[in-house]
């Protein structure tokens, strides 16, 4: 009676881990979308703020001399905890092997006015976007 309950219970106990393991094997690459509200003209970036893009721009890409077609953006407030900004970046950087890999965006994410991150744009997150040219990022050296 026992090995018939035992039996009868393993494939309900297995259904419940796949079901918990299904739940946490989401995609970790995928960046969300931030939650981008209308452009702030009131809140301010720090002063040395494209500075710290540069400096996180020399760690970010393998290889950063040569960037080409660099502009960056206004502010863009975002909503979550404590006071979040957030800068989209567009340009064309070298690959390993050495070729452009094309005009691609990022976010610079600052929380309380330090940089925090550098991620690959999510689709539509920049969109909006007014651009500046962003010629410091095209003369960086290693």
């Amino acid at each position: 009676m026992l090995r018939v309950a035992f039996w009868l219970a393993l494939p309900c106990a297995l259904c419940a881990c796949s079901a918990q393991h299904a739940q946490q094997t989401e995609p970790e690459n995928v960046a969300p979308v931030i939650d981008v509200g209308a452009i702030d003209p009131a809140s301010a970036l720090p002063a040395g703020y494209k500075a710290d893009i540069l400096a996180m721009l020399r760690v970010y890409l393998r290889d950063p001399t040569g960037i080409r077609g660099a502009s960056v953006s206004g502010i863009m407030h975002a909503s979550g905890r404590g006071r979040r900004q957030l800068v989209c970046l567009r340009f064309d950087a070298k690959t390993s092997s050495g070729d452009y890999s094309g005009l691609k965006e990022r976010v610079a994410i600052f929380a309380n006015g330090r940089l925090e991150q550098m991620i690959e744009a999510p689709p539509k997150q920049c969109e909006g976007a007014v651009y500046a040219p962003f010629p410091e990022a095209e003369r960086l050296t290693r």
